[in-house]
């Protein structure tokens, strides 16, 4: 990075990722634009009362188990009860399951907890949808908030500034509070415990009253960069001002 005069960067945290890692660059050359990848997702305007939503949709998107069992944050064999619980409330909930790609839903080992997962929301609705395959832009768009993992799917889905739940998978509450690399952005997602004992009142929290919208809007700001204008304009502005330049 150091051999180009100016590096195009979504948002602070870009930034400050060089500098946690001891990789000094002069903080001029830095060029907060946005990902213009992410245009795509509708932004809500204001902190919404999703519990009085006539349908309630629930985007369930668990990463997949990754190369390292130390690393493992993967909560898609420990979703069941979640769905579950979902949908035994007394809200309408639709159930949108996405599982990352690399998840083997038909293993040996997966095959009989995924096809309960499958009878558990087809007996609920026909509206529920197993392993979509839709674009995931569009699954987050139609859905009121996410449940989901540590990774690139919940830095993208903070733009929407819709809530984010993760489970408590292989002590990520402990990485959460430890570990500088989440230290904005644990401030703005909620944790159901690894024993669900705090499962209702999370769910009662995001669809009533969702007390972590201002702080979302501040890490979606250190994340993404915080614009008035489309992002493709703003990537146009600023390469025009560095050919000009």
């Amino acid at each position: 990075s150091k051999m180009y005069d100016k590096l195009f960067v979504a948002g602070q945290r870009a930034i400050d990722r060089y500098y946690e890692n001891n990789v000094f660059i002069p903080k001029e050359n830095f060029v907060i634009i946005g990902r213009p990848q992410v245009s795509d997702i509708e932004v809500v305007k204001e902190k919404v009362n999703i519990g009085k939503k006539e349908i309630i949709t629930v985007l369930v998107a668990p990463t997949w188990h990754g190369h390292y069992e130390d690393t493992n944050y993967s909560s898609a064999m420990h979703i069941y009860e979640v769905i579950k619980a979902l949908l035994n409330r007394d809200e309408k909930i639709k159930i949108i399951f996405r599982p990352h790609p690399y998840t083997n839903l038909y293993s040996k080992d997966n095959i009989e907890y995924f096809r309960k997962m499958r009878e558990l929301m087809q007996r609920n609705s026909n509206e529920h949808i197993f392993d979509s395959k839709n674009n995931i832009f569009d699954d987050f768009n139609k859905s009121d908030f996410i449940v989901t993992d540590i990774s690139s799917v919940p830095i993208d889905y903070i733009y929407s500034l819709k809530p984010i739940v993760h489970l408590d998978v292989n002590n990520l509450e402990q990485e959460l509070k430890t570990n500088i690399v989440y230290k904005e952005y644990s401030k703005c997602v909620y944790l159901i415990k690894k024993d669900y004992s705090n499962m209702e009142e999370i769910i009662n929290n995001v669809l009533y009253d969702d007390r972590l919208f201002e702080l979302r809007k501040e890490v979606k700001n250190y994340y993404h960069g915080n614009f008035d204008i489309p992002l493709q304009d703003v990537f146009s502005r600023e390469l025009e001002k560095v050919l000009n330049s």
